[in-house]
């Protein structure tokens, strides 16, 4: 560490009550016996008198010597007198000397930095820190420094000297290294970033303007106190580093109104930037175009308008502020530490005073806020597209459920459509049965007792027995065409109930039953195969042996010499059911199955069936017309459905899904 210790009076400073150990490093500040224009030897200086006696750290600008003030440029010998403590090993610490010196430790010349001379031909420039160890031969030391400088405005030595043990020396140095590294990795990084968020959004180039000034502060760096750059590229020419340490901090206020301004281009006026423009590119073309004593002459005004510039963007920046811009206050803070180490830095390098640079330390600040901000509203950004992703999903969904339940209702229509054109076809037809039902039922039944009365009486004559057989039947099928039409104009009647079993069996064994068997003309049976348990259906009696009834007789009607015929029910629970015929919604329903063995239903018929007057064969025994249609008809008032399973030659099954009573 670094503690307070006594200076030099004239050139001499007394460390004899001074314990490296526990006191720690020493800055050998003060006054420096100083001989102007003279390289003095050891041997040369014990009888000679200096010129002065002049401040290090400190250029030998405007010091008077022999009544004449001193410029930047000339050679001179500084010779400070050291009491030691005691006698051990020790080190020195050198930065800048300007611009190139010896050192000399008794009369041991232990280092050199450049070539110092009396001429410019001469004198060789050069920036190198260095460190050297030392053995002192007694309790007093001489130090004396060959400095020459026919480059930089300002000469002499600009840089405290350090003295210590090896250790402390060693360690100092690595701290400042290390010290350096880290601020340069750490803006890298950030630089690189903001590189990155460019290249991601080009029309967000504060970014842009925020790594370059990165860069330009990792340039800086590296080439000033440590001067590290010399460590990475050895081979570069020392007037080279100096452009670069130049350029890099005459870059910095521009990037920096160029970031300002793109950030807060509402705040910032246009004009200043142009001006902030102007100015650097000005230092800039000067520094690269003219020698270091000329361009190193703009670094007091550089300073000067820095300071202006560090005033001018804290007035935009308290603006964005005020009117609440995004991100204002953590830049703002950002800024104030950054200004606090811009104006140590002045101070310290005006030799007001004695501060170490930490400029470094408030661009990183700085440059650590933007990024917080960036990074906030990155943030933010992707928090709006998730908020969007979830509405648009919602939105999408809403969509599709309004497009299924368009999809719905229009297939909905079109079937209501459908049975609304089938309810009309069945409504004409049983407005028109109901208007002349009774006439015909009268009509037919009359003749048919007549056809009967007449065929008792001309037993003695076959053939006009066989016609009024034929007249009989022909009223009978009549009288079931009436009576279908009659079911029909009865649907109104659907909130009663029937116990399907219980009329199918009152069918089966009645006199209707074996009349159908005795006007078949062949020989079949009719087995039962009913379920046990099954629930009411939601139909009146009448409707059940309708749909029976005709049912019977198509099956009847495909038998060709004879067969067997199966009646069944069952109770099924239907799961939104999809039939041959008809889409069934989920419920219970009672199935009443007519199954028979006999010609099946081509293909090509099957949506036929229940077409009215359709029949499956040129000659039908039952050719009633209407008999398939009305138990389609049926159903559908009654809110069921129609199966059928067919095989050519094999039989037909049809099966009637029938709502089941379930209160």
């Amino acid at each position: 560490m670094l503690s307070a210790a006594p200076t030099a009076r004239e050139g001499l400073i007394d460390l004899s009550d001074w314990d490296f150990h526990t006191d720690g490093v020493v800055r050998l500040d003060g006054q420096y016996e100083f001989f102007w224009e003279k390289l003095y030897e050891r041997r040369d200086l014990l009888a000679a008198i200096p010129d002065a006696y002049i401040d290090v750290p400190a250029p030998w600008n405007n010091n008077v010597i022999q009544g004449q003030t001193i410029g930047g440029h000339g050679y001179g010998t500084y010779k400070l007198t050291i009491l030691l403590p005691r006698q051990e090993r020790l080190a020195l610490k050198f930065l800048d000397f300007g611009t190139s010196f010896w050192a000399h430790i008794d009369d041991a010349l232990v280092l050199t930095v450049g070539q110092p001379g009396r001429t410019r031909d001469e004198t060789i420039g050069s920036y190198e820190p260095q460190l050297i160890e030392f053995e002192p031969a007694g309790t007093r030391v001489e130090l004396i420094l060959h400095v020459a400088n026919f480059d930089h405005r300002a000469g002499g030595a600009w840089s405290p000297v350090l003295l210590g043990t090896p250790e402390q020396i060693h360690q100092l140095r690595e701290n400042g290294v290390a010290a350096v590294l880290f601020l340069v990795g750490a803006i890298v990084m950030v630089g690189l970033f903001n590189f990155a968020i460019f290249a991601l959004r080009r029309n967000n180039r504060s970014g842009l303007f925020l790594g370059l000034i990165c860069l330009a502060a990792c340039a800086r760096l590296l080439t000033v106190d440590e001067r590290y750059a010399y460590v990475l590229l050895p081979e570069i020419p020392w007037t080279m580093f100096t452009r670069i340490e130049y350029v890099s901090w005459y870059l910095l206020l521009p990037t920096f109104a160029h970031f300002l301004y793109h950030t807060f281009p509402r705040q910032v006026n246009r004009f200043a930037i142009y001006l902030v423009d102007f100015v650097s590119l000005a230092a800039i073309i000067l520094v690269m175009t003219t020698r270091l004593d000329h361009y190193s002459e703009s670094a007091m005004p550089m300073i000067v308008f820095h300071l202006g510039g560090l005033v001018w963007g804290s007035w935009f920046l308290f603006a964005a502020l005020r009117d609440r811009e995004e991100g204002a206050s953590l830049l703002t803070a950002g800024y104030l530490v950054l200004g606090f180490t811009l104006v140590n830095d002045v101070l310290a390098y005006s030799r007001i005073i004695d501060s170490v640079d930490m400029v470094g330390f408030g661009i990183l600040a700085f440059v650590i806020c933007q990024s917080f901000v960036v990074i906030y509203q990155f943030a933010n950004t992707l928090r709006t597209v998730e908020q969007q992703h979830e509405e648009l999903l919602q939105t999408n969904l809403k969509l599709q459920m309004q497009e299924k339940l368009r999809q719905e209702a229009e297939s909905e229509s079109r079937s209501v459509s459908q049975r609304f054109r089938k309810s009309q076809q069945f409504e004409a037809l049983g407005i028109l049965a109901h208007d002349v039902v009774s006439r015909l039922k009268d009509s037919f039944s009359e003749a048919a007792e007549v056809a009967v009365r007449a065929a008792k009486e001309m037993r003695d004559s076959p053939d006009l027995a066989s016609a009024m057989e034929r007249i009989r039947t022909s009223s009978q099928q009549g009288i079931g065409v009436i009576e279908d039409l009659l079911s029909l104009t009865r649907l109104q009647d659907h909130e009663s109930y029937a116990d399907i079993n219980h009329v199918i069996n009152a069918y089966l064994d009645s006199d209707a039953s074996a009349e159908l068997m005795d006007q078949a003309g062949i020989r079949f049976s009719i087995e039962r195969m009913l379920g046990q348990d099954v629930r009411p259906v939601a139909a009146a009696p009448l409707h059940i042996r309708r749909i029976l009834e005709n049912l019977l007789r198509n099956a009847v009607d495909s038998l060709n010499e004879g067969g067997q015929i199966q009646v069944g029910t069952e109770e099924v629970r239907v799961r939104d059911g999809s039939l041959f015929y008809d889409e069934l919604p989920a419920g219970i329903y009672i199935v009443l199955s007519v199954e028979d063995n006999g010609t099946g239903v081509d293909a090509h018929d099957l949506d036929l069936v229940f077409q009215p007057f359709f029949s499956r064969k040129a000659e039908s025994r039952y050719s009633r017309g209407l008999g398939m249609a009305v138990v389609r008809a049926i159903v559908h008032q009654l809110g069921g459905g129609v199966d059928v399973v067919s095989e050519k030659n094999s039989g037909t099954r049809f099966e009637v899904y029938l709502p089941a009573r379930l209160s």
